[in-house]
């Protein structure tokens, strides 16, 4: 399940946010994420799932 969470920017982070998403014609959701991505040193939201699920193995 994804993880869904709520944020408050302040007004002039969020004006900062809002203008970087209108300059690159992209989502403000995307680029806060792609933002999150790249202060913690990865790749894609994609590894931080890796990271917090446990490794699927057999039955014993």
């Amino acid at each position: 399940m994804p993880l869904t969470f709520s944020i408050y920017l302040p007004p002039d982070l969020s004006e900062a946010v809002r203008a970087e998403a209108e300059r690159r014609g992209s989502s403000v959701a995307r680029v806060f994420r792609d933002s999150i991505v790249s202060t913690l040193g990865i790749e894609s939201y994609r590894e931080i799932d890796r990271r917090r699920l446990p490794r699927a193995g057999r039955a014993n």
